[in-house]
């Protein structure tokens, strides 16, 4: 005979920002934190507060002070999450991502035999975070960090490639499929950058601005693309990784008015900048599951992406793809989808639909009130 819970589920989501700067796991955390106490789940996020970020947040505790130096505000996050995690009267566990934070965060529902949920949200040699990458340093510290994986109850993968990754690795856990989910658009909780008027047309890159992201490409592409598009504009959110400084700072220089780099920005400037480009642009060399290119879908924007499988899973056929770490084969792009923006962006649209915030949410209320069922004596 089946038994449900007798009381609704407390789960803390342990996310590293949130609400997000740019997209990702914070968004896709606060998102669901605002859905799912009408489905039975009572859920607490704890963050970390990032310098920018305006400081407060309806459903979000941000867990200890803002420290400049990041090797020290890893190191104190991940203790300060652990310590919730063992102290605080949740039921389940459920860390957004395979770091720091995530570890420690399992390692505490492990010594206090709770049911834990891992979203992994990279999976391969170049995810300096996966079990891959750790493998390769035969060390005792990796290898006990890659039994931390054994130690979740579920672990959430959010394509299907990081699902076969994952089972790849022959962990102990179950392993589920569970996408990113997306809001739909809300206008009346749009809002404008601080002291930044849009342009009338711009191609949009959201995410860190680093060499994964391709930013580098993206770059490179823009300046033979001005030559040939002279009223279109570049604007790139998210923070300025020092790989790609150098090149990115240059373009700046010279092209001063048509190149726009705006840091980290929470979603509601986002979502308006969103609305308001001509073509969203994500040429990464790797992605889990691209969320910027998910909401410029939702957003009705024509997109140009790599030709990466995270990518494709996706987009489908409503987007336009280019060619890793070719800058020509990415302007040419750009051009196509400066001319057809309108029908790539209906395109995207239709696409984005099936990504669904309120499903997402179902799925996971399901899960979550399975787990507890599995922790009744």
């Amino acid at each position: 005979m089946t038994h449900r819970s007798d009381r609704e589920p407390r789960v803390l989501m342990v996310v590293d920002t949130a609400p997000p700067q740019y997209g990702g796991a914070g968004r896709q955390a606060y998102e669901l934190a605002r859905r799912l106490p009408s489905r039975g789940v009572k859920v607490r996020i704890v963050a970390r507060k990032k310098e920018n970020l305006r400081s407060v947040h309806p459903g979000v505790s941000f867990i200890g002070p803002f420290i400049k130096n990041e090797k020290v505000s890893n190191a104190v996050f991940a203790l300060l999450v652990g310590l919730q995690a063992l102290v605080g009267r949740y039921d389940i566990i459920h860390a957004h991502g395979a770091y720091y934070y995530g570890w420690t965060a399992l390692a505490a529902a492990h010594i206090r035999r709770k049911p834990s949920v891992l979203k992994v949200t990279l999976m391969g040699r170049d995810d300096p975070a996966s079990i891959r990458a750790l493998r390769q340093f035969g060390v005792p510290v990796g290898k006990i960090i890659v039994r931390q994986f054994d130690y979740a109850s579920r672990i959430i993968a959010l394509t299907r490639e990081i699902e076969a990754a994952v089972r790849d690795e022959k962990v102990e856990s179950t392993v589920e499929w569970v996408p990113n989910g997306v809001a739909p658009v809300d206008l009346h909780t749009q809002s404008e950058a601080v002291g930044f008027t849009p342009p009338s047309d711009y191609i949009l890159f959201v995410g860190e601005v680093c060499w994964r992201k391709g930013a580098d490409v993206l770059v490179d592409a823009f300046r033979s693309f001005a030559d040939t598009h002279p009223a279109a504009h570049l604007v790139m959110v998210g923070p300025l990784n020092d790989e790609v400084a150098p090149a990115t700072t240059a373009l700046v220089r010279d092209l001063p008015s048509r190149v726009h780099l705006l840091g980290s920005q929470q979603f509601d400037v986002v979502s308006k900048l969103l609305s308001g480009a001509r073509v969203f642009c994500l040429p990464s060399r790797a992605e889990g599951l691209p969320n910027a290119l998910l909401e410029a879908m939702v957003h009705g924007r024509a997109s140009v992406v790599s030709d990466i499988p995270a990518h494709r899973e996706v987009g489908g056929d409503s987007v336009l793809y280019s060619t890793v770490g070719r800058a020509g084969d990415l302007s040419a792009a750009l051009a196509r989808a400066w001319s057809d923006h309108d029908s790539l962006g209906g395109a995207a649209s239709a696409a984005g639909a099936q990504f669904e915030i309120d499903a997402i949410a179902d799925v996971y209320a399901k899960l979550y009130l399975n787990l507890m069922e599995e922790d009744r004596p």
